[in-house]
């Protein structure tokens, strides 16, 4: 399998905002379109990757950065690494922004009411009662994203309206999900007649996966082949080879099926009937 430079999408807010389970669901979505995925929790970052640390500034900080090395080394080899950590400070996600290739930030909002109503681990109680201390959100700041690139309201939206917000953000970017398309489209100028399993094996995926990948950006493999072998056959034509060289060079059986392919994409028209480009010295002058 080829090195990949995946995606990192770090959810931050307060604790009991709904992090872990929106990144959870994220992740489930873009698995089932053939995207490889990695999960990291803060919860269990923290238990075991930095065990030893404490929640003074420095050491939230720390424990950031390791999130942030351990989600760089996942994503040469996975398509989207979701972090899902408090991660409190602006000018430390904007540090670990700049080192992250693709980065995305989504800040998941919730009014600290609602995340002290919600408070799945207890912990919101232990403050309050006095027997636990530097607490973000009640003693200890936490400072939102100005402007958030991507926000998720997870106190009037559902988990799956949260997930297709991220959803519908990534496959946007070109730099996340776009990538399949440049690489098939350099794929089939390189080598015309490229199969799907063929090119799927190159990614390290199945045809299947491809499929799905392909399809979340409304496009899909035959349509793209076809597009690019048209504008090679159509340059080449161009520059006066003979239909039965350019059928021969793209792979086809013969110039009747070459032609027959032209027809398709090319309603009423003759792969023939092409002007040719004009020759260097009639373009000079």
């Amino acid at each position: 399998m080829q090195d990949r430079t995946g995606a990192t999408v770090w959810f931050t807010g307060l604790s009991g905002s709904g992090k872990t389970t929106l990144a959870r669901a994220v992740a489930k979505r873009l698995t089932d379109l053939g995207w490889t995925t990695e999960v990291l929790d803060g919860d269990e970052l923290r238990s075991q990757l930095s065990a030893g640390l404490g929640f003074s500034r420095r050491d939230r900080e720390e424990n950031a950065r390791r999130a942030a090395c351990m989600a760089r080394a996942l994503a040469r080899h996975t398509d989207f690494v979701l972090v899902a950590l408090i991660s409190p400070y602006r000018s430390l996600r904007a540090e670990i922004a700049a080192k992250l290739p693709n980065f995305v930030e989504v800040f998941v909002n919730a009014p600290l009411a609602v995340c002290e109503a919600r408070d799945p681990k207890g912990l919101y109680s232990l403050v309050r009662s006095g027997r636990l201390s530097h607490f973000t959100g009640i003693d200890d700041p936490y400072e939102p994203p100005l402007p958030p690139v991507l926000e998720c309201r997870t106190d009037v939206e559902s988990v799956a309206q949260s997930a297709q917000k991220v959803l519908r953000w990534l496959q946007r970017e070109p730099h996340v999900i776009g990538n399949c398309v440049t690489a098939l489209r350099a794929a089939i100028d390189a080598e015309p007649g490229i199969k799907m399993p063929a090119f799927a094996h190159r990614l390290g995926i199945t045809p299947r996966a491809l499929a799905a990948r392909l399809q979340a950006t409304g496009q899909n493999f035959r349509g793209l082949r076809d597009e690019q072998l048209l504008a090679y056959a159509e340059k080449m034509l161009r520059r006066g080879c003979a239909v039965k060289e350019v059928a021969i060079q793209l792979g086809f059986k013969s110039s009747g099926s070459f032609g027959r392919f032209y027809r398709r994409l090319r309603p009423g028209q003759l792969p023939r009937n092409l002007h040719p480009l004009p020759s260097l010295e009639h373009r000079i002058l």
